[in-house]
Parts: structure tokens; sequence; C-alpha cells
């Protein structure tokens, strides 16, 4: 491993090896970065190993759980699913907020050990609607979403559905337990999306015009039918 060596603080210089690098040298912000990932990712370590026995599952379970996204939605389709199915380059690339991400992440960790969700699924590649079909489809249950309260900064549809803006997780309530949750979460950005629903259709609406209505079971045929050309 490579060494330093530093006398002078931070208007200095150090040494990394044999060679003299100046302190404001890129590099010591880029091993400062990597150092202090490390540490938050000792601490998920430790954490995971806390909530391994309460382990729940990324699809919907119960008829009339309310829906919740966990984190902040931003314009971030670049470099995303959307734009590569479309063969497109540009947009904006998703950053991390380690702290706000390090927050959202151990709020669910207190939700999962007071057991107030019924599921939990992290929102990843594709983005939100991806996420909630697979939601849908792991329970073979119905979602009526209203994605209208996203961030009001976003003015495109793709960017509320598509984007892949770092540290959200889509996570289901019990009806008799939202008030619970909206008081552990209100220090923590959360928007209400709507409901698992008992009709067995996956329904997306944006100021109340529909977007995506779909039978889940149509929804699962088109998903299987996609993924064995993709074998």
């Amino acid at each position: 491993m490579t060494k330093f060596y530093t006398r002078q603080g931070d208007s200095g210089s150090s040494l990394m090896g044999s060679k003299k690098i100046s302190k404001d040298n890129p590099v010591f912000e880029a091993l400062g970065g990597l150092d202090e990932l490390n540490s938050w990712l000792a601490i998920c370590r430790t954490r995971i190993s806390l909530v391994e026995s309460k382990r729940l599952s990324k699809e919907f379970k119960n008829i009339s759980d309310v829906i919740y996204i966990l984190g902040e939605t931003h314009n971030e389709l670049g470099g995303g699913e959307y734009l590569k199915i479309l063969n497109t380059a540009g947009g904006n690339v998703p950053k991390v907020d380690i702290k706000k991400n390090t927050e959202t992440y151990l709020l669910v960790e207190d939700l999962i050990q007071k057991e107030i969700l019924s599921s939990s699924i992290s929102v990843s590649s594709g983005g939100l609607a991806i996420v909630l079909a697979k939601a849908s489809l792991g329970g073979m249950l119905g979602c009526n979403i209203d994605i209208s309260n996203l961030n009001k900064e976003i003015k495109t549809l793709e960017a509320k559905l598509f984007s892949e803006s770092q540290g959200r997780i889509l996570v289901s309530i019990p009806s008799n337990k939202v008030k619970t949750f909206e008081k552990m979460a209100r220090n923590i950005p959360h928007t209400k999306l709507g409901q698992v629903s008992k009709n067995n259709k996956f329904i997306i609406t944006d100021n109340k015009r529909k977007i995506i209505e779909i039978n889940v079971q149509s929804l699962y045929s088109a998903y299987h039918k996609f993924s064995n050309k993709m074998q």
C-alpha cells in the first residue's frame, strides 16, 4: 500500500512513495472521498447484520397498503436504461449524496425493526415505473399510482417515470401504520404515491391524466415474453 508523509498541514505537500505532491492535488480529494466511502461501507455492513432477521420481500403483499417513495427524484436520465433503449446520449447523470442516502437507509432500518413496512425495494435501473411494475408482478397485485406530487421542478413525464436518481426506496405500508410512518419519516423526503389495489390493474396517473393502465396478468405476460427473448 502506498504510504503518505506530511509535515506542513493542508498548506504544504506530501510524499506519495518517493514523489512529492502538493496538498491541493486532486488525488488527495479522491483519496479522502474513498476513505469516507470505506467508512460508510463498514457502517452499512454492521447495519445489515442487525436487520437480517427481519428481511422484507420486494413485492406488494396486501390490498389497500399505502405506497410511498423515500428520497428525492430529480431529472436524472443520463446513462440510464430509458435512454439506452432509445439509443440516445445526454441527460443529467445521477448524483450520489452519501449523507442524505445514509439518512434514508437508517430510517428504513428503523422502520423494519419496528415492523412498520409490508415491503421495500430500492429504485434502481429503469427508475420508478420499472420498480412499481416489479413490486406488482412479484405479488400479482395491482396498484393505483399518482406521480403528480413528485418533485414539482421536473417538467417531463419521462423523468418522473424513468429517472434513476440515487438513494430512493419504494415502500408499502399497512393503512393502520401510516401515521407512525409519517411521524418517523418527517425529516426525510418522501412522497405518497397511492395504494395497492384489488382490481388487479397497474395504473399510473399524472395530474389526473392516465398514463398507464394494464392488467397485471398482461404485464406479467409481456415481461416474460421480453425476458425469454433476452435469454
